[in-house]
């Protein structure tokens, strides 16, 4: 499969996970008066990431249109990949800080995800400046697919945790009613 091919591939991956997101979100939240935190860091994570994702993939189809060497054409999406993983880091990093969120293990989470950044981003410096890669279109793909599985993680999340309350409270309400029935048959001896 060419690169024309896995970027069209990317861009179309990206958009629909991020359409279908946008759906789920509407049934999900439709009775909503309140969304928390945690919730809301997810999906604005989902739906950058699909949307910044789909952007990267055209830029270096845009480029080639413009005739430049592949090697050009890599050399330019890289820095720019660059330019966005530094931006989002401070973004989301800041987000994350100044939140308010109580779950140390979502918080665990939400700063994991950054951590395969620290092997992305010098493999595009390389790339850019050609130390150990020639201007290659591989670096650039794993930076553009590491936001994509972050969007499908933070998907299979939007679409399971839901189910997964609903589990729990329904466990919780039959704990309760057992232990309630209990105390009513030792009160009644």
């Amino acid at each position: 499969m060419d690169h024309v091919s896995v970027l069209i591939v990317a861009i179309e991956v990206s958009i629909g996970l991020t359409g279908f997101a946008g759906i789920v979100v509407a049934f999900q939240y439709r009775n909503a008066r309140e969304i928390r935190r945690r919730e809301m860091l997810g999906l604005t994570l989902l739906v950058h990431n699909g949307l910044v994702s789909a952007l990267f993939a055209t830029i270096p189809l845009l480029l080639q249109s413009f005739e430049l060497s592949l090697a050009s054409v890599w050399q330019i999406s890289s820095s720019l990949a660059i330019a966005n993983y530094f931006l989002m880091a401070y973004l989301w990093i800041k987000r994350l800080v100044n939140s308010d969120i109580k779950n140390k293990l979502a918080l665990r989470f939400y700063y994991s995800l950054f951590v395969p950044n620290l092997i992305i981003v010098p493999l595009l410096v390389m790339n850019v400046f050609g130390i150990i890669f020639e201007q290659e279109f591989g670096p650039f793909l794993l930076a553009l697919v590491w936001p994509l599985m972050i969007a499908g993680i933070i998907f299979a999340q939007l679409i399971l945790a839901p189910l997964w309350r609903s589990v729990f409270k329904a466990e919780r309400e039959a704990k309760e009613l057992a232990e309630e029935e209990s105390l009513k048959a030792s009160n009644s001896q």
